[in-house]
């Protein structure tokens, strides 16, 4: 084919296209004018929000209305509500919307006895930490210090004297390397495991009545003991700890045993066997 001919046959082909598009654009008109008209509303609409949220948020991070007039704690019954707003380094004053709250929940949380928090903001100017508080249940002595635990074998502090406590003692524990805010330097899981399902029985059973338990003794593994009022509940090992607590307490309990002083062996399958010192 010449060059002259295709080129020719091409410029026929784009006469031909524009012609058509520009039938197109004649028969569609008003259609083409509102979809325009409607894609300028849109980005005028898009384009007013955002001046609006930014003059918003700028409201809100300038206006004194949002400035912090209170600060309340729930959920605490061991620290001073004073105590833990000041580890949250938050202040009256301070603008609700400026702190963040991953940043105060980690500076609350240095406490040990703080197991969590929640930052609760209420609009314009309160702000609520809700907090959940580890209980203090035992404490070890080491030289002239008390060390407090929690249910979890935590080292909630450090103390020169635990009187009005009312603390159960951990014996034959190692407290040459204990940390506060760690865990027990417990060197055997067994003594972890017993820690826990004593606090376990204590604190979500009734059973127990009116005895107050005073010590649980980790010294020899296969010969644990739980000291309760004047009595000694003989456990053996770890296993079914709250079976076997449930045993011995159901005996403490029945009214001839009342102020028992000896032994209850629960170390064993079968019945247990009771021993009173004369």
């Amino acid at each position: 084919m010449p060059y002259a001919e295709f080129y020719g046959g091409e410029l026929m082909d784009n006469k031909q296209n524009k012609k058509e598009y520009g039938k197109y654009i004649l028969e569609n008109k008003q259609a083409i004018l509102s979809k325009k008209r409607k894609l300028k509303s849109i980005r005028r609409g898009i384009f007013g929000i955002i001046i609006m949220t930014s003059i918003l948020v700028t409201l809100c991070f300038n206006l004194d209305y949002f400035d912090i007039g209170e600060i309340g704690v729930v959920g605490n019954s061991t620290l001073a509500s004073e105590e833990i707003i000041k580890l949250s380094e938050l202040s009256n004053g301070n603008n609700i919307f400026k702190f963040q709250s991953n940043t105060v929940k980690s500076k609350v949380l240095r406490n040990p006895y703080i197991l969590d928090v929640k930052i609760q903001r209420r609009i314009p100017n309160i702000v609520n930490l809700i907090v959940s508080e580890g209980k203090a249940m035992f404490y070890v002595q080491y030289d002239d210090s008390f060390y407090i635990v929690d249910s979890n074998a935590i080292v909630l502090e450090k103390r020169s004297s635990i009187e009005g406590m009312n603390l159960a003692k951990i014996e034959g524990v190692d407290l040459s390397t204990a940390k506060i805010g760690d865990v027990l330097p417990l060197d055997n899981e067994e003594k972890k495991k017993a820690i826990r399902e004593l606090c376990d029985f204590v604190y979500s059973n009734n059973s127990i009545g009116s005895h107050v338990v005073s010590a649980i003794q980790l010294n020899d593994l296969v010969d644990i003991k739980v000291l309760v009022d004047n009595a000694e509940i003989k456990l053996g090992t770890s296993e079914d700890m709250k079976g076997k607590l449930s045993k011995a307490f159901s005996i403490l309990n029945d009214e001839k045993y009342k102020g028992f002083n000896g032994y209850v062996d629960v170390s064993f399958k079968g019945n247990p066997v009771t021993y009173k010192r004369e």
